[in-house]
């Protein structure tokens, strides 16, 4: 997926793995057996090699979807201790955060298309979780499945999104957000 043009596809299915596992696997081809592509050994260790370093490229730009995709659905759990809070002399520290261009607005623009309204919604495995939660609240047999529920650990497909409110579209328009310090 290029940088160079003005407008994005993100809200799509990342079919850039495609490319990547159809590389990965003529890489292995011509590596091992060069001879089924009708390759001398040297020819293709060189196409071998050709086809890992797309591969590889393939992948990180499928990823790259993927990940936005993802945090579409999940806020940003940012804390900061008061101890750790960066003091300077001569900046005020303002948070995280990113400079809103109109790439930003496109993107939040096309959250809002009924037809990509199911990256928005949290998966099955969450809203599963949460039902289960509401109907057996008060039984105290399952509170230790709950625990296990609310953990806020990465590989937890359960866990409840932080309590800060807002929308996780806003911050997932700008991939990354840097600290944001300014002059006093």
């Amino acid at each position: 997926m290029s940088k160079a043009y003005p407008m994005e596809a993100l809200l799509r299915p990342p079919v850039e793995f495609f490319t990547a596992f159809s590389a990965a696997g003529a890489a292995f081809v011509a590596g091992v057996a060069p001879w089924a592509l009708m390759m001398t050994p040297s020819v293709g260790t060189a196409t071998a090699l050709v086809l890992s370093v797309l591969a590889v490229v393939r992948i990180r730009e499928g990823w790259r979807i993927l990940r936005y995709q993802r945090s579409l659905r999940q806020l940003p759990d940012y804390r900061l201790s008061v101890a750790k809070t960066p003091v300077s002399a001569t900046r005020l520290f303002l948070g995280m955060g990113f400079l809103w261009t109109q790439q930003h607005t496109q993107r939040l623009r096309d959250t809002q298309r009924p037809k990509v309204r199911h990256y928005l919604q949290q998966g099955i495995l969450y809203r599963w979780a949460r039902q289960l939660e509401s109907r057996h609240e008060k039984n105290s047999a399952f509170k230790p499945l709950f625990c296990l529920f609310r953990l806020n650990i990465w590989c937890n497909p359960f866990k409840p999104l932080p309590p800060v409110g807002g929308k996780p579209q806003i911050h997932a328009v700008g991939m990354t957000e840097p600290t944001f310090r300014t002059p006093k």
